[in-house]
C-alpha cells in the first residue's frame, strides 16, 4: 500500500509502533491541510492497530524539512508586475489554488484595476462571478469559445493557482504561444512542469495577488475588451429546445 499510493498522495506513513499513532495522525492532518493541500495515507498494520498504546495523546510533531510557510521573493513579484504593466491584451487564468487560498476578492480587485478579463479552470469556477463584465467563463475543451480565443490572442497570460491541466492546454507548444506566460503557484514543482513560463512566483495566491494589486496600474484595454465582447456575441452559450407534441398541447 505504501509503495503503490506514493504517486497519488502528498505523503505516506507506514506505522511500525503503536505509540507512534497519535503523532502520525497529528502530522498527517497538518501536512494534508497546509501548503498545497493533498491526501496523506496512513497504513496501519493489524498488529499495530490491535497492540497496546502507552504513548502521549498529543505528542509534538517531528517534521524536519517540511516548511509550508513560503516567504515571497519580492524581486519575482516585481518582475511579474512589470510584465503585467506592459500588457495590452491581458488575460487572468484562475484555478483551484485561488479558491483554496481565499483569493477570490483579491483576483477580482486585480482584474478590475488592470481592466483584464478573467477565465477559470473547472475547479476554479467561483473565483469571479460568471455575470461579471470581465468574466470569460471557463476555458479548455469544455469551456467557452471566447475564453479559449482570448488566451490564444493574449499578449500576457497570468495563471493564478492553476496547474495547467491538459484539459485546458491541449497541445502544450501551442498554448498561449504569443503571450508572456506568468505562473503563480504555491507548489514549486508545478512551475515549468506542463507549460514553459517567462515569469513565476512561488507562494500563497492571495498574498501574491495582494502584492501585485499594489504594483499594477489601470490600463487601457477598451479595444481588447470590446474585441472579446464581439466574440461573446458571436459564440454564445446556447441550447436548442426541442418541442414535443405533449408540450405543444399545453400551449
Amino acid at each position: 500500500m505504501f509503495g503503490i499510493t506514493m504517486p497519488v498522495v502528498k505523503h505516506s506513513y507506514l506505522v511500525k509502533k503503536t505509540n507512534d499513532l497519535a503523532r502520525v495522525v497529528k502530522e498527517a492532518f497538518y501536512i494534508s491541510s497546509t501548503g498545497r493541500p493533498g491526501p496523506v495515507l496512513i497504513d496501519i498494520p493489524k498488529d499495530i492497530s490491535a497492540g497496546p498504546f502507552t504513548g502521549e495523546m498529543d505528542p509534538p510533531m517531528d517534521l524536519p524539512g517540511y516548511d509550508p510557510e513560503i516567504s515571497l521573493d519580492m524581486s519575482k513579484v516585481e518582475l511579474v508586475a512589470e510584465a503585467l504593466s506592459k500588457a495590452r491584451r491581458p488575460v487572468i487564468l484562475a484555478g483551484q489554488g485561488a479558491l483554496i487560498s481565499g483569493a477570490e476578492d483579491a483576483v477580482r480587485r486585480l482584474a478590475e484595476k488592470m481592466r483584464a478579463p478573467v477565465t477559470t479552470t473547472l475547479l476554479g469556477k467561483g473565483v469571479i462571478s460568471e455575470t461579471h463584465p470581465l468574466s470569460l467563463g471557463m476555458m479548455g475543451m469544455h469551456g467557452t469559445a471566447y475564453s479559449n480565443k482570448a488566451v490564444t490572442e493574449a499578449d500576457v497570460l497570468i495563471s493564478i493557482g492553476s496547474r495547467f491541466d491538459d484539459r485546458i492546454i491541449g497541445q502544450a507548444p501551442k498554448f498561449a504561444k504569443n503571450a508572456i506566460r506568468i505562473h503563480i503557484d504555491i507548489d514549486a514543482a508545478e512551475i515549468n512542469k506542463m507549460i514553459h513560463v517567462h515569469h513565476y512566483c512561488v507562494g500563497d495566491a492571495k498574498k501574491v495577488v495582494e502584492e501585485l494589486i499594489k504594483r499594477v496600474h489601470p490600463m487601457d484595454t477598451s479595444d481588447w475588451l470590446n474585441h472579446l465582447d464581439e466574440y461573446k456575441k458571436k459564440y454564445p452559450l446556447k441550447y436548442k429546445k426541442i418541442w414535443r407534441l405533449e408540450d405543444a398541447a399545453h400551449h
